[in-house]
């Protein structure tokens, strides 16, 4: 499902190279952090056959709200010296994706699928760009390769 490899792609922030005992720090947390959401981003079942729209719309919303959780636990960590505005970018990004994503779910709920599909574009978009900053900052596995 493309939701899911969008919002399990916003979470697998996890090992930067090298740097300073604070910089170790955060990775070791971001590490901690991202390894617990993927868990529980696997362990959500997508609905194997969506008879009305508002049950897609439902598991879109309850895994945004996870990522958001995810997001808001990450911005209390405190990014390694020098990267902290790189930082901040990339889980705003992250963030955009995730409020453009709940706002798919409404909209689906709503009835309007072609909007849907457009907000889930959006959504891809603001993902990526976080992707590439993750990969500036050397947080590889945030761009985790799920798209294949």
């Amino acid at each position: 499902m493309r939701l899911v490899r969008i919002l399990l792609c916003a979470a697998f922030l996890a090992s930067a190279c090298g740097g300073s005992d604070d910089d170790e720090t955060w990775t070791r947390e971001a590490n901690r952090l991202c390894t617990a959401l993927e868990r529980d981003l696997v362990a959500v079942d997508p609905p194997r056959e969506i008879e009305e729209p508002d049950e897609l719309a439902g598991f879109v919303a309850g895994t945004a709200e996870r990522v958001a959780a995810w997001i808001e636990r990450m911005r209390a960590l405190e990014p390694p010296e020098g990267a902290a505005a790189e930082a901040v970018r990339m889980l705003d990004l992250y963030g955009r994706a995730v409020t453009t994503t709940e706002r798919a779910a409404e909209v689906l709920a709503a009835g309007d699928e072609g909007r849907y599909q457009e907000l889930l574009r959006e959504a891809d978009r603001l993902s990526a760009r976080g992707d590439d900053l993750a990969r500036e900052l050397g947080v590889e596995r945030c761009a985790f390769p799920l798209s294949g």
